[in-house]
């Protein structure tokens, strides 16, 4: 039931979320994906901003990322899966922490569109928590990243 609220959500909100990305050109994410992304998330419940970094390498059709969160000076590693939902568009889901300093314990699903804006590549979207955590203990908003030359 979560995941058809969270698709529901995605219709909804995609459009809003996805159209804040002035003069770009859609991708294919194939082959785009693969390398250091660098990102910052805003909690619209704190009102604060999160930096967020991915690390994307890719096995033949396969894809292994793991993401990097700094919140107050403490960092949480995450092993995130992808989900394609359009060419332009993913899912990723942080389904394992793998490292924790604090007792921060909420993971996220970001939605997030792949465009080129002049020479970089950028994905903008939505995050909200995964699994039984709510929105209320661990947050929910926007979220972007610029890949890393």
């Amino acid at each position: 039931m979560n995941k058809i609220i969270s698709l529901l959500l995605v219709a909804l909100l995609s459009k809003t979320a996805f159209s804040q990305v002035e003069k770009t050109t859609n991708i294919s994410y194939i082959d785009s994906l693969e390398g250091k992304w660098e990102g910052e998330f805003f909690d619209h419940s704190t009102l604060q901003k999160v930096s967020i970094n991915l690390v994307i390498k890719r096995k033949k059709k396969h894809y292994k990322i793991f993401s990097y969160s700094y919140f107050e000076n403490k960092m949480a590693v995450c092993e995130v899966d992808l989900r394609k939902i359009r060419a332009d568009s993913i899912c990723l889901t942080e389904f394992a922490r793998i490292k924790r300093d604090s007792s921060f314990n909420c993971r996220q699903i970001m939605y997030l569109h792949i465009s080129k804006k002049l020479d970089n590549l950028i994905m903008t979207g939505i995050w909200e928590p995964y699994e039984n955590a709510t929105w209320i203990s661990c947050g929910k908003g926007i979220i972007q990243f610029i890949k890393k030359q």
